[in-house]
């Protein structure tokens, strides 16, 4: 009787100490507390920009005045290294070149006229020579006179004095055939460059002229078709920044595919404190349409908080039912998440930081679950 009277005397005091700690867990402020989540924290750094032609090559026309006859290529169309793009108009330069074959044809006929008068100019001094030695025996054994002797020797040289003017002429000949075919190349050349073509193979990025207009600059051609994002960051990523670095590049409309750089600016402009990247793309990126690409340049795991909890560098930790303030280290903002360091994954984070929250505060902690996603990116962007 005794013992069951212990143990209801027991029940009872039990009962009365408990029944005022729930009455006062009833009557604290309930707040939601949330605990730090772990989650692969990818730093990247964002480039904004244009798509532009990796090698841009200009098209113009090497003879100048001549307007357009005929465009042979559209935008966008896909050419080869030595594809006829356009035909100027050629009428007066095959005047021309007829006109220099004429006067090589000429000039060439004057040579082979002039060769003929040579060799018999030559023909005429070996006989003369002939005469004049024949006459000089002669003279020598008394059997011809002086004065048929130097009758003979006079021929001589007047054979060869002929000599040397068709030699002369004959050079002259050949100096003027070679002026008209010099001519006629360059008439040929004039009227081969009527033809435009394409310095090399590529993409068509624009047509600048229409027929009939006068020719100058005509395309735009994108080497191989080569395309890549052209961007500026700020001096504190771009220095993050090493060529062959993969990144990931979007461009309105389509999803995401993965590019390269290719390429980083010698320097970074002191007035900008910015620096150029280029980031080579898969084939068909329009020219000029905006584009960015996000670059990681870190990989890291590490605790992140919903941003509700971090304010000004400091969270409020309930800790036996207390609020206590405590700074941590945190990095940029992702989204609706915030890294921070300095915290355990059992700590329990107000949520909310209502304005009835003060240090030193007695609140009764409601868990609340939150899930980031496994990899989040922590991104800078150039403005």
């Amino acid at each position: 009787m005794n013992m069951n009277m212990n143990a209801f005397s027991s029940a009872a005091l039990i009962l009365c100490l408990t029944q005022p700690i729930a009455a006062l867990a009833e009557t604290l402020p309930h707040v939601r507390v949330v605990s730090p989540r772990t989650a692969d924290l990818a730093q990247t750094v964002r480039v904004s920009g244009s798509v532009v032609a990796r090698d841009l090559v200009q098209v113009h026309a090497r003879q100048s005045g001549l307007r357009i006859e005929e465009l042979l290529v559209e935008e966008r169309d896909t050419v080869v290294a030595g594809q006829v793009l356009a035909v100027l108009d050629s009428a007066d330069l095959m005047t021309a070149e007829r006109r220099a074959a004429a006067g090589l044809e000429q000039a060439t006929a004057r040579v082979d006229t002039a060769e003929q008068e040579t060799a018999i100019a030559r023909i005429e001094v070996v006989l003369a020579d002939s005469e004049a030695s024949r006459a000089e025996e002669l003279h020598a054994k008394n059997s011809f006179t002086t004065e048929a002797l130097e009758q003979r020797r006079a021929a001589r040289d007047r054979a060869v004095s002929q000599l040397r003017l068709a030699e002369a002429a004959y050079a002259a000949a050949v100096a003027a055939q070679g002026v008209a075919r010099a001519d006629l190349e360059a008439a040929r050349e004039a009227l081969d460059q009527t033809e435009i073509r394409a310095p090399v193979g590529g993409l068509i990025l624009s047509r600048q002229a229409e027929r009939g207009q006068p020719a100058d600059a005509l395309f735009q051609i994108a080497a191989e078709g080569a395309m890549e994002l052209s961007g500026k960051v700020l001096q504190q990523d771009f220095l993050h920044l090493r060529e062959g670095m993969s990144a990931q590049v979007t461009l309105p409309g389509q999803a995401p595919v993965q590019g390269r750089i290719r390429r980083l600016s010698g320097r970074v402009d002191p007035a900008t404190r910015m620096g150029e990247v280029r980031i080579e793309l898969l084939p068909g990126a329009t020219a000029g349409a905006f584009a960015y690409a996000d670059i990681t340049i870190e990989q890291v795991e590490g605790l992140v908080l919903p941003m509700t909890s971090v304010v000004g560098g400091r969270v409020w930790i309930v800790r036996d039912g207390i609020v206590t303030a405590q700074s941590v280290a945190r990095r940029p903002a992702i989204g609706d998440l915030v890294p921070v360091m300095g915290l355990s994954p059992d700590d329990l984070v107000v949520l909310h930081l209502e304005g009835f929250v003060t240090e030193g505060m007695q609140v009764a902690a409601v868990e609340t679950a939150f899930l980031p996603e496994a990899h989040v990116g922590m991104a800078t962007a150039a403005p």
